[in-house]
């Protein structure tokens, strides 16, 4: 990219910086006639174009409207739609130079063929499985047995059927088939609160011989929490039952919370490090970043919880959590319109306690 932008605007000095992910810095001559005229405007030169297109952000200009309330910014259409062309012109003109050299071509093509290209997805439709202490009632179709052999096979699965499509027979049998096999010991379904009791009865109609332990409203109310936590972790249960709002109530302990916000910040902190190594271009960008999240996530986590009472405690070692998308809205940073989410509690807890699952049992 920097040699991209130092061709076109013919400014052997311009600075381009990228620490890491949506952050980049385009530092060059702003006031040439290539900057402002061919590759830019006036009100948006082509280094802060550049530097919008490649974070993705919005291009607008505005202009500061002085009233007796005071003073407003409103948008400048005309200067907006002129910068805007400009920017489509700037990224055709990138996506065709790019591809003009054969050595960074090859080298394009390889790359885009080492990371994206080279994965077939393995198909199931044609399983085989026995299911033991599977009801003799229940004949399962198919695509039902494609997926549960997804999830003995692959650690992590997404089951995206249609309604209706018999997504709860599949996580029953694929749960059962998993700690029949030794793959995991002591697995919980995460299921919505209006689905406990019907989850609940439509494991044991497949497998009459389960033990289910079923995490009820009046089980998590006070001290029985504790007993709850209890007898998680010292039943030899075939499978767990919880309601999503039971779930949330049984935090990860304080200091696997630590450890999670640390994991978070890392990676800020190492692309502050490479800023550091290079022309220090986002340093100040990255350092208010990381505050801000850093505030950001304390606020999250710091809840009250019941002391003792803890993910860890219960001895659940893999989790299938139904209707999946209520947990969508983990923190995402983004410089695309309505792509950043700020993420909710209920989509950290969930995360924290995977990452603590995969960090403790491996990727499954």
């Amino acid at each position: 990219m920097q040699q991209f932008l130092r061709e076109i605007l013919d400014d052997p000095r311009l600075r381009v910086e990228h620490p890491g992910g949506q952050i980049w810095a385009v530092r060059g001559n702003a006031s040439s006639v290539l900057s402002t005229s061919t590759w830019g405007t006036e009100r948006y030169p082509a280094p802060q174009l550049a530097q919008a297109v490649l974070e993705q952000r919005k291009i607008e200009v505005r202009d500061l409207i002085r009233t007796p309330d005071g003073d407003r910014s409103v948008p400048n259409v005309d200067a907006t739609l002129a910068a805007q062309e400009k920017a489509t012109e700037l990224a055709e003109h990138f996506a065709a130079w790019v591809w003009k050299e054969p050595a960074r071509a090859e080298d394009l093509a390889r790359t885009y063929n080492e990371r994206f290209n080279s994965l077939v997805l393995r198909s199931y439709d044609d399983a085989q499985l026995s299911l033991p202490g599977l009801s003799l009632a229940f004949r399962p179709r198919p695509h039902q047995v494609a997926a549960v052999a997804r999830m003995i096979h692959e650690p992590a699965v997404l089951l995206a059927h249609q309604v209706g499509a018999g997504k709860t027979a599949e996580m029953i049998m694929g749960v059962t088939e998993l700690r029949r096999l030794g793959l995991v010991r002591k697995p919980a379904v995460v299921v919505p609160n209006h689905m406990l009791e019907q989850f609940a009865r439509e494991w044991l109609q497949l497998y009459p011989q389960s033990r289910v332990l079923v995490a009820r409203r009046e089980h998590l109310r006070g001290d029985r929490r504790r007993e709850f936590v209890a007898r998680c972790a010292t039943g030899d249960w075939d499978g767990i039952v919880i309601s999503r709002s039971s779930f949330e109530r049984i935090a990860v302990s304080p200091a696997e919370q630590a450890q999670y916000l640390q994991r978070e910040l890392d990676q800020l902190r190492a692309w502050i490090e490479i800023a550091k190594q290079g022309a220090g271009l986002t340093v100040k960008r990255l350092e208010a970043v990381l505050l801000r999240a850093e505030e950001r996530l304390k606020n999250r986590l710091d809840s009250t919880r019941d002391d003792g009472i803890t993910f860890e405690a219960t001895g659940i070692d893999y989790l299938c959590v139904d209707e999946a998308h209520g947990y969508k809205n983990l923190q995402t940073a983004s410089n695309i319109t309505d792509a950043a989410i700020d993420g909710s509690m209920r989509a950290s807890d969930l995360d924290m306690k995977i990452s603590y699952l995969r960090r403790r049992n491996g990727a499954r």
